[in-house]
């Protein structure tokens, strides 16, 4: 689920908004088997993934 219907249309377009090794392979892999979409709206499901910004400094360091 996402706020943001770019956001939910570039997952269900089997592609991400941030960089992360294989990550796009992986999404566009499960979306297209029809094992993951993303929504504007909640709905019900037996896995919920959440995923948030992890804080860096500037030489690219997680701050926590």
């Amino acid at each position: 689920m996402d706020v943001s219907p770019i956001m939910v249309s570039t997952i269900n377009s089997g592609r991400t908004h941030f960089e992360e090794a294989d990550l796009d392979g992986l999404v566009h892999k499960v979306v297209s088997n029809g094992m993951f979409r993303a929504s504007p709206e909640p709905v019900g499901g037996d896995v919920f993934l959440i995923a948030v910004p992890t804080p860096s400094r500037a030489d690219s360091r997680p701050q926590n």
